[in-house]
C-alpha cells in the first residue's frame, strides 16, 4: 500500500483526468495544489489516513469528486516513525477498547481480510486497521467494509458514542442491527 504524504507536486499533473489513491495508508494534509487538477473527472482519496484541513477550497475540490472522502485524522495529532498518525497524549478509554475487542471476536476477526494490529495494545496508538481516533484517544471512525466480517454486530457497539463514521458494508454480517446503534448520535 502507498504511505506517506501526497506531494504538492501532484499539482503539476494538470492534464490528469483520473486519480485513484483510495484504500491506501496515505497521511498528512491534502496539498492545496490538488486544485490545479482542473481536468479531473474522477478523484478517489477515501480510505486513507488523511488529515482534516481548514482549507475550504481543498475540501470543496475533493468532495466534489469523492463523495466517500472524509478526513480521518486531526492534523494536530503527532506522527510516529512509520508516518502513521496516532493520538499521542491519551490512550483509548478502556470501555472503547473493550467494545472493539468484542466486535473483533463477534465478527470472526481472526479471519478478516485485514486485521493489522488489532488486539495489539492501544487501538489508537498502535493504529488498529481502520480505527480512527481524536486527540483525546476516543474512537471517532470505524470502517471495516469489505473486510470479510461475519457473525452479528454486538450490542456493545452502542458504547462507541464518539463515532462520527461507521462502515460495515459489503460484509457477511447477519442478524439484527442492535437497538443500541441508536446511541451513536454523532454519526454523520
Amino acid at each position: 500500500k502507498l504511505h506517506g504524504n501526497i506531494p504538492a507536486e501532484i499539482g503539476y499533473l494538470t492534464n490528469l483526468t483520473s486519480l485513484y489513491l483510495y484504500d491506501n495508508e496515505l497521511s498528512g494534509n491534502i496539498p492545496s495544489e490538488i486544485g490545479n487538477l482542473t481536468n479531473l473527472r474522477t478523484l478517489s482519496l477515501h480510505t486513507n489516513q488523511l488529515c482534516e484541513t481548514s482549507d475550504s477550497d481543498v475540501i470543496a475540490f475533493v468532495t466534489q469528486y469523492d463523495d466517500d472522502w472524509q478526513a480521518s485524522q486531526d492534523c494536530s495529532v503527532a506522527s510516529n516513525d512509520s508516518g502513521a498518525s496516532s493520538a499521542s497524549a491519551t490512550v483509548t478509554p478502556q470501555l472503547e477498547r473493550d467494545v472493539l475487542i468484542t466486535l473483533y471476536n463477534a465478527t470472526d476477526g481472526d479471519n478478516w481480510r485485514n486485521n493489522t494490529n488489532w488486539l495489539d495494545g492501544d487501538p489508537c496508538k498502535n493504529n488498529w486497521y481502520e480505527v480512527r481516533c481524536n486527540t483525546q484517544g476516543q474512537v471517532t471512525r470505524l470502517d471495516l467494509s469489505e473486510n470479510q466480517l461475519s457473525g452479528n454486530i454486538p450490542a456493545e457497539i452502542g458504547n462507541l458514542t464518539n463515532l462520527t463514521g461507521l462502515g460495515l458494508s459489503h460484509t457477511e454480517l447477519s442478524g439484527n442491527i442492535p437497538a443500541e446503534i441508536g446511541n451513536l448520535t454523532n454519526l454523520t
